[in-house]
Formats: C-alpha cells, structure tokens, sequence
C-alpha cells in the first residue's frame, strides 16, 4: 500500500543516507535520495518529482531548509528533518522555529520508523480525501447556482452570456456581438442596447450569488468572462 508513494531524500551526501534509504525500501516505500534534486530546488525552486514526502538530511544546514521551505508551499506534503541521533529539545525548538515540527533520526529503529510514517501517510491521505469532497462540493453548489442564473436570463441576456462562455476568457468585440445578435453593423441604438443586456447580466449574477465582475467590459474592445469563470456550459 506503501508502494506507490515517493519519499524524496535531499542531501548532499548519498552515501550518509544509505542506512535510512535500506530501511525505507524494506517498508515498501520508493526512495529518490538526490544531490541534484537539492540543487535543482535551491536553483529553479522546484523539483521534478511526484512526491509525498521530503526528508532533509542532516548534511543540509537549518539556514539551507529555510531558504528551500518558501518554495514547497504547493501541494501536500510531509516534510521531515533527519538528526544523526534524536534531537535535543533545544535542537526540537530550532526545528519549530523553522516551521517544521516532524523529525527522525538515523539510528531510529525499523520498526518505529514504520510506524511514524504510517500516521503520516494516513493523514495525508484523509486530508487529500477531505480537500476532493470539499471541491466535490463546491462544484456542484457552483453548477446548482450557474443552473439558477441562466434560467434568469431572457433570451438574448442568455445567448450575449453563453457566447461570452465559448470564448474561454477571450475578449469578444461589440461588433462581433452585434452580428451575432441582430446580424447587422454596429450603431448608436444597437450600442445602447447591448450595453443594456450586458448591465442586466451583471446585476443577475450578482443577485445569483457570483461576482458581477465575472463579466468584464474591456473599453474601446469589447466584453469577457474571466477566465477563472470556466464552467460547464448548462443547456
């Protein structure tokens, strides 16, 4: 069960990490320990590797760790610092300092390791488990609400916000919106007019409970959605 989750090893010493890396491949975890991963994070900021957890070595310094922890903010993830022996509660309260509260140490046995990883490999997973059903959820309030406005809409509020959706973001021009709509050249009267339906979006996306700044109006351009309005169209 262990088997599909990665654990990086940064160091700048493998052969320090021997001992530890044996021991983690006896408990079924697959073990990436890198000098050029640690390079490669403090260099460009990222690292090219699907990992769950991050063990620091205890070659790397404490100064090193809090220049690297800035950038690991995405995602979730484990992050251990590893002490030749336990550490002492003064070296514990540097640690805390630093941001990070989870430590082992190179003699720990097989067995405790085991289960230290266990539990935090099980957390992880139950706070992965929580964050999808939390975006599960918000998706489907967000279609009930999307569902909602666009039975508001009159016919043509519907089809100027639908075209505005096919677009993805892209800026569309009152020209190409005019022909769209009445198939003729933009003039005073059909300005106003679309200006209007556009207004009345606005103020029924507000009362639906979104942004009306979803709907942008780019002056001397046109008309767009937002990008990060990237729904689903509702038929």
């Amino acid at each position: 069960m262990n088997g599909m989750r990665l654990i990086l090893l940064l160091t700048k010493n493998i052969l320090v990490e021997q001992q530890l890396q044996e021991q983690l491949q006896q408990l079924n975890y697959e073990v990436l320990c890198s000098v050029q991963a640690f390079h490669q994070l403090r260099k460009e900021g990222y690292v090219m590797v699907d990992h769950q957890v991050i063990i620091f070595s205890e070659t790397i310094t404490n100064r090193e760790i809090a220049e690297l922890l800035p950038k690991m903010v995405s995602g979730n993830l484990v992050i251990f610092r590893k002490f030749s022996v336990a550490p002492s509660l003064e070296e514990q309260e540097q640690l805390r300092k630093l941001g990070l509260k989870e430590w082992i140490s190179g003699d720990i046995p097989c067995d405790q390791l085991r289960e230290r990883l266990a539990e935090k490999m099980e957390l992880l997973q139950q706070t992965e488990e929580q964050e999808r059903a939390s975006h599960q959820q918000h998706s489907v309030m967000t279609e009930k609400l999307l569902e909602h406005f666009l039975k508001t809409l009159t016919k043509k509020e519907k089809k100027v916000f639908l075209y505005l959706q096919e677009a993805n973001g892209e800026i569309v021009s009152r020209e190409e919106l005019c022909d769209y709509l009445w198939k003729e050249e933009l003039n005073h009267s059909r300005m106003s007019q679309l200006s209007v339906l556009v207004k009345k979006i606005k103020q029924k996306l507000k009362e639906s409970g979104f942004s009306e700044d979803l709907l942008r109006t780019i002056w001397g351009s046109g008309y767009c959605l937002t990008p990060e309005f990237s729904l689903e169209l509702i038929e």
